[in-house]
């Protein structure tokens, strides 16, 4: 199965991304590294929250427990499957992935989920994206306090 992924990087222009990343102190990339492990499990949290208990408003279907998604909102939590293969992996200080079948099974339609169907019939139910944007300000945070933590010792 593919994986389905967001990949959360610095963005251009930043100490992290002109390539001094090498060039810091060993306890300042390790601030930085435990603030993408801080931001993974909000991620997590977060998504959980859009899924189980966001407002959808989609059709409702007589065979189905659950309210559907309207094209934009996160998914709706029919069967479980797509829920449960959410991860995130750290890589070192460079980076985070979050998404769909990175440290389990994911299922066959979770990019169709994400990204909508190629030709249109089927409009985007974006939980990664609506995620990572509701979580924008708890990463900022982690990433501060996971460097200042680590020049205050």
């Amino acid at each position: 199965m593919a994986q389905t992924i967001i990949q959360i990087t610095a963005k251009p222009g930043s100490l992290l991304a002109m390539g001094k990343l090498k060039n810091l102190r060993p306890h300042i990339l390790r601030g930085i590294r435990q603030a993408w492990f801080e931001t993974g499990r909000d991620l997590m949290k977060e998504a959980n929250k859009q899924i189980l208990h966001g407002t959808k408003t989609g059709r409702k279907y007589r065979n189905l427990r659950n309210r559907s998604s309207a094209p934009g909102e996160s998914h709706a939590n029919q069967s479980g499957d797509l829920r449960k293969s959410l991860g995130w992996k750290v890589h070192g200080a460079d980076s985070i992935e979050f998404g769909y079948g990175i440290d389990k099974p994911t299922t066959d339609y979770a990019k169709f989920i994400e990204f909508g169907t190629p030709k249109g019939q089927m409009k985007p139910r974006p939980t990664l994206r609506n995620t990572v944007l509701a979580s924008t300000r708890n990463i900022e945070v982690n990433l501060v306090k996971g460097i200042t933590k680590e020049i205050e010792k």
